[in-house]
C-alpha cells in the first residue's frame, strides 16, 4: 500500500485482514488513523512519510513489536503520541515536529531497545527513565543543550546519538553533559558532532574518564574480532 498516495486507509480491507503481521501505509497523503483494534496480531506497522499531526491509542495492538511514523507532522497539535503498546521494542518518530519527549515514551516501554527522535525541535531528553531497555537513542538534528542526570535510568544505553545540536553552548549553567551519563550508563557510543563543545571541553568533563575505559574495551573487543573502527573521539576530532 506504500506510495499510493492515498489520503483514507482502507477500512475495510483492514477489517479482514485479522491474522495481519505487518501493515505498510508509508508514503502517503494520511491525516488520521482509521481504527487498528481487529489487528491483534500485528508486529509491525509502517506510517513514515505521511501527514499525520498526531497518532491514536495503539495500546490496541498488543503484539506490536516495530513502529515507524517518522516524516509525519506529529507535534503540531496536541499530544501526538498518547499511548503506545509496552511490547514495542523499536519506534521511529524521526523527521516530525515534536518539541518534547511525547508522552507515551514519558509513560514507559519497558520493551523499547531503539528509538530514534532525530530531526526534531525537542530541547530536553528529561522523561525517558521508563525505558529500562534502552540500548540506542538517536536524537540528532534537535535543541537539546543539556543531558540531565535523570540520564541514569537508561543503564543499558549503549549508544546516544546528539549530533547537531546545542551541546556546549552554554557552559555557564555547568557541564552539559550530566557525570551519570558516563558513570550509570553503558554507552560506549556518543556521537557530538556538529555541536558547539569541544574535545578538551569533554575530556575535562566529572566521570569522563568512565567513559573513555568503557570504550576502551569495546574498541579492544572489536579490533579482536577484525571489526574496522572509527577512532574520532564522539565525532569532535
Amino acid at each position: 500500500m506504500a506510495t499510493r498516495f492515498v489520503v483514507q486507509a482502507p477500512v475495510p480491507a483492514v477489517d479482514s485482514v485479522l491474522t495481519l503481521r505487518t501493515l505498510d501505509l508509508s508514503v502517503n497523503s494520511l491525516k488520521q488513523l482509521p481504527s487498528l483494534a481487529p489487528l491483534s496480531r500485528l508486529k509491525t506497522l509502517k506510517l513514515q512519510g505521511n501527514k499525520l499531526v498526531a497518532l491514536p491509542d495503539l495500546t490496541c495492538l498488543p503484539a506490536l513489536l516495530d513502529l515507524n511514523a517518522a516524516r509525519n507532522e506529529l507535534g503540531l497539535g496536541g499530544d501526538a503520541v498518547p499511548c503506545l503498546p509496552t511490547t514495542l521494542s523499536k519506534l521511529d518518530l524521526s523527521s516530525n515536529k515534536l518539541s518534547q519527549v511525547p508522552a507515551a515514551l514519558a509513560a514507559g516501554l519497558p520493551a523499547l531497545q531503539i528509538c530514534n527522535l532525530s530531526s526534531n525541535a525537542i530541547t530536553s531528553l528529561a522523561g525517558l527513565g521508563g525505558l529500562p531497555a534502552l540500548e540506542e537513542l538517536l536524537a540528532d538534528d534537535n535543541q537539546i543543550a543539556v543531558i540531565e542526570p535523570s540520564i541514569r535510568e537508561l543503564r543499558r544505553l549503549k549508544t546516544l546519538s546528539l549530533r547537531s545540536n546545542c551541546i556546549g553552548s552554554d557552559l555557564s549553567r555547568g557541564q552539559p553533559l550530566a557525570q551519570e551519563l558516563f558513570e550509570c550508563t553503558a554507552v560506549v557510543v556518543l556521537n557530538l558532532e556538529g555541536n558547539v563543545i569541544t574535545k578538551t571541553q569533554l575530556l575535562d568533563m566529572q566521570g569522563v574518564s568512565k567513559f573513555m575505559e568503557r570504550r576502551e574495551r569495546s574498541k579492544d573487543k572489536s579490533l579482536a574480532g577484525g571489526a574496522l573502527l572509527n577512532f574520532s573521539l564522539c565525532g569532535l576530532d
